[in-house]
């Protein structure tokens, strides 16, 4: 579990970027990561999603790392980030969407919500420099006009002087009370029935451009990482609590279920090159998905039953 960079969101890379900058615990950012979302109201080509658990609850509790969300939708939003870049104690990410990052592949192409750290500004030239350690990129310029035109929301995360032994009955009450099982599973079955009605490749994909920027792919890269995350998460809660062997299961659990994901979005992104033999790669994506809807509800009741 030492490649953890590799599996990282936009945000979680820049959340994991702070957590090393204080020697933070970073493996509680994937306490609320658990999540699948499928919504048969949109084309099936980007019906997936996975939504950003950004309010680091246990990293606060525990760790003393303060986040604060505000929406950036008015002229006193771009004074309050100005205003953070001049403290050396708050660390800011935005969200910014990619068609406004110069050096983002999506830009003045693709909306695609984004995450960046800013660590400077030049109100003179009005400009931002920002770090996006998800494309492993520094020092990035992003004009105000662009900041403007796609920012949606600023946190500014700052280190309090708190410092709490982690406990792991805690973190997990904190994951049975946040993981809704049922859907899950449920969004999992939809999204393997709605999959079963494709009958063209092209019904697969919302960008034909690039097969990395189509929204089915990027989302199942991140849900497969997100089961990586948790992996992560349960073998450091085992090394806390090493005499609780059902943490270290879990953890293989999830590092299994990671690996379908995995598979599924192989066999999807071939598809994008060669569409033959449509049927019986969506077959084998279909059967893959069930076996995870099983490993899943084994892994919540191990979780159920440390309760």
């Amino acid at each position: 579990m030492n490649n953890i960079l590799a599996h990282l969101n936009c945000y979680q890379s820049c959340l994991y970027s702070i957590c090393s900058k204080y020697g933070l615990a970073d493996y509680l950012m994937f306490s609320g990561s658990w999540k699948f979302v499928y919504d048969n109201n949109k084309p099936f080509s980007n019906s997936l999603s996975l939504p950003l658990d950004d309010k680091g609850i246990l990293l606060d509790r525990f760790q003393g790392l303060e986040i604060t969300v505000a929406p950036f939708d008015n002229p006193a939003a771009l004074d309050q980030l100005l205003l953070a870049t001049r403290q050396n104690d708050t660390n800011i990410i935005i969200n910014v969407d990619s068609f406004e990052c110069p050096w983002h592949k999506a830009y003045n192409k693709l909306s695609i919500p984004h995450c960046v750290q800013v660590i400077n500004a030049d109100t003179e030239n009005q400009k931002l420099f920002c770090n996006d350690p998800y494309l492993n990129v520094f020092n990035q310029v992003l004009p105000f006009e662009n900041l403007l035109n796609g920012c949606k929301s600023i946190r500014l995360l700052g280190k309090k002087d708190i410092w709490n032994n982690i406990d792991v009955g805690i973190v997990l009450r904190f994951i049975r009370e946040r993981t809704k099982i049922t859907q899950i599973s449920e969004g999992i079955v939809s999204f393997a029935q709605s999959m079963k009605e494709v009958i063209s490749p092209d019904e697969l994909f919302d960008y034909t451009d690039d097969i990395y920027l189509c929204s089915n792919i990027r989302n199942l890269k991140f849900i497969a990482d997100s089961r990586y995350g948790l992996s992560y998460l349960f073998s450091n809660l085992y090394l806390l609590e090493s005499n609780n062997s059902l943490l270290l299961e879990i953890a293989k659990r999830f590092n299994y279920a990671e690996s379908l994901y995995k598979k599924i979005n192989s066999y999807y992104i071939k598809l994008y090159y060669r569409s033959n033999d449509l049927g019986i790669k969506i077959g084998y994506m279909i059967e893959k998905l069930m076996e995870i809807v099983n490993i899943e509800k084994e892994i919540n009741e191990l979780l159920e039953y440390m309760g």
